[in-house]
């Protein structure tokens, strides 16, 4: 007999939060600078440029729906779903940019302040995230969330969200980094 794998219902809500934030802060970065996420679609060149613009507006859509869907926990179920889908999707299009040799592009991840080129640590930065994404998407244990469950939550997605965003500043800082190393050897 095959038993059904359960999280606790405080970890799925974490994991939840944690997503919404991640794609609510993405949206945020797309929206300040439109014409620089066309850009990194098309960077990208795995479209037509006439559903270059489409396609940047529909992630953008995507993304909003998504984060909004996660925090609300009737939609949850979709927001999960929709989280795993994109993020399947630009881990790929990474992937097959890394495989064709295009680590000179922006990955379109951290909006106008900062560039990020492409390079393998993305793959591993987006790994923790499509399993957070599968694991909010199992049934969670029967059992009421108590006042110490949000304190834990909060403290957790504020926790987990420092390492996301300490995560992406050492990759936008690791081609400084390497030159000024090379610069002193």
């Amino acid at each position: 007999m095959i038993e059904t794998l359960n999280i606790d219902p405080a970890v799925a809500l974490i994991f939840r939060l944690l997503l919404a934030l991640v794609f609510a802060s993405a949206v945020l970065h797309k929206l300040i600078a439109p014409r620089l996420f066309r850009a990194a679609v098309r960077d990208y060149q795995m479209l037509p440029d006439m559903l270059v613009t489409p396609v940047a507006a529909g992630f953008i859509l995507m993304e909003c729906t998504t984060a909004l869907a996660l925090v609300v926990p009737v939609t949850a179920p979709f927001g999960v779903w929709g989280a795993a889908g994109l993020l399947l999707v630009y881990t790929g299009a990474i992937a097959f940019n890394l495989l064709r040799g295009r680590t000179h592009i922006d990955c379109g991840c951290m909006g106008p302040a900062h560039v990020q080129q492409l390079n393998a640590w993305l793959l591993l930065r987006n790994l923790p995230l499509l399993i957070m994404a599968w694991a909010a998407g199992l049934p969670v244990y029967d059992r009421g969330l108590l006042s110490w469950d949000y304190v834990t939550v909060i403290a957790a997605v504020m926790a987990l969200g420092m390492l996301y965003v300490t995560m992406n500043q050492l990759l936008i800082n690791a081609p400084g980094l390497r030159a000024l190393l090379l610069r002193h050897d």
